[in-house]
């Protein structure tokens, strides 16, 4: 067999897998195969989920064939294909072209479908006496690997045929050549991170390891909190950082800008996150940085990286919290006036980001996440409370804040207009206030969908 097929149904379901096996089977595989051949060809389907033809599903689990002649008996039953056909369809408003994109079943049939494009260009190539080729596929990124360019071109030609019978194209604009096997094996917005990355990770080190050994086994951790007041592991960290927080993030914002929705991202994020869990207010200042200024750069990159919102809202969360002088231990011995006080911060702080954020392009989805930072502390009474429900234009948004202050609710989500009154649906009894109450303020990692990224 010609070719490394690099995911499985599993892959889909657990997706925090795939950017490991994008290295681990995808980059390295490439690496290696440099000691094979001599030439790379590097490309992509062009749009590949709102491109695919929805019959074409049933090619893939049926044959073409077979498809096409069971759809000519009246008397048949509907195939497993063509309900799945019909399903997407429906999804789509009747149209059969595009599927959706981010679910574990679309991947599931984007990933059968691309299989059985795999198997009909190795039949052609085999018709064509060709041989002597490899070929990696990570969904629908494929790297040809040939001895020669002429070699390379006959494959995309044949790759091409297969690909417009079922109505795609490859990415024309995406698509390189090159004899550099090892520098064209990994992604142009890696390399560019592997230069400017201000993290530096020392897990493997031999000092790293021989030091955490000398500690876990002569020292007595929970002893040592108390002694510090404070969490060692913090003061032992196998990172060490070539930039102040504010800096690294605008390292971070300078990479988004030249590669945008890269999902180089999702992890430049995590790592920064990682490395100011653990510090205070105070920590942030001394180091020269200005918190709300981070906050200024990492809106911008939300703004314009749409893949990123859910890590972004999140470390933004991480973020506000860190924005008052005093830690919550602080407020949690001291009178409400100042836990509100903290709180109204934080509020206004969201809020004046909602105002930005309206007037780049209004985002519904984005609005529901900023929401979800304060939305603990809806129930207070203040000015600070009432400007942001006054600001709020999204309709689960607006709901929300009304089941809060227990207005009589007024927004309709759906039409049902067509409905007699009884049978209506309470639209509050979405809002559950319990649930609410059980919130931390910084959003958790179950909270946000487990998006891959590149973890090397």
């Amino acid at each position: 067999m010609t070719f490394y097929l690099l995911h499985n149904y599993m892959d889909f379901i657990n997706i925090n897998n795939a950017a490991l096996i994008y290295w681990s089977d995808f980059e390295q595989k490439s690496l290696e195969l440099n000691l094979k051949y001599n030439y790379l060809l590097k490309s992509d389907i062009a749009n590949f989920y709102s491109s695919i033809y929805t019959h074409t599903l049933s090619w893939a689990i049926h044959g073409e064939k077979n498809a096409k002649e069971n759809k000519k008996n009246r008397n048949r039953k509907k195939s497993l294909g063509d309900r799945i056909d019909g399903r997407f369809q429906y999804m789509n408003y009747g149209e059969t072209v595009g599927i959706p994109q981010g679910n574990a079943i679309s991947d599931l049939m984007s990933e059968l479908l691309l299989f059985y494009i795999d198997s009909l260009l190795v039949d052609r190539l085999k018709e064509k006496k060709i041989s002597n080729y490899k070929i990696i596929r990570y969904r629908d990124d494929y790297r040809i690997f040939t001895q020669t360019r002429d070699e390379a071109n006959i494959i995309k030609k044949e790759l091409i045929i297969v690909l417009q019978r079922h109505k795609l194209s490859l990415g024309e604009n995406k698509t390189s050549y090159g004899e550099d096997i090892i520098k064209n094996s990994v992604k142009e917005e890696k390399q560019y991170w592997m230069i400017h990355n201000p993290t530096i990770k020392l897990s493997s080190d031999k000092i790293y390891r021989n030091t955490k050994y000398f500690f876990n086994k002569l020292i007595n951790i929970e002893i040592l909190n108390k002694c510090l007041g404070r969490d060692f592991k913090q003061y032992f960290d196998n990172r060490i950082y070539k930039a102040t927080p504010q800096k690294h993030m605008y390292l971070i914002k300078l990479y988004a800008d030249k590669y945008p929705n890269s999902g180089q991202l999702v992890g430049a994020l995590k790592d920064f996150e990682n490395r100011i869990s653990d510090l205070s207010y105070e920590d942030l200042k001394n180091s020269g940085s200005n918190i709300v200024a981070i906050i200024s750069i990492l809106i911008d990159i939300i703004q314009n990286n749409p893949k990123i919102t859910e890590p972004g809202i999140k470390l933004l969360s991480l973020l506000l919290n860190k924005t008052h002088k005093y830690n919550l231990l602080y407020f949690l011995k001291s009178n409400n006036n100042e836990i509100l006080k903290k709180q109204d911060e934080i509020i206004n702080l969201v809020t004046l980001i909602n105002d930005k954020m309206k007037a780049h392009a209004f985002n519904p989805y984005l609005e529901i996440w900023l929401q979800r930072i304060v939305v603990k502390n809806l129930r207070e009474k203040s000015k600070f409370v009432e400007q942001f429900m006054r600001n709020s234009n999204e309709l689960l948004v607006k709901l929300c804040n009304e089941v809060l202050v227990g207005k009589k609710n007024t927004i309709n989500i759906f039409n049902q207009e067509w409905i007699s009154a009884q049978y209506r649906i309470d639209n509050s009894k979405f809002i559950n206030i319990e649930k609410i109450e059980e919130l931390d303020d910084i959003i958790s990692n179950e909270e946000i969908r487990c998006l891959e990224y590149d973890m090397q």
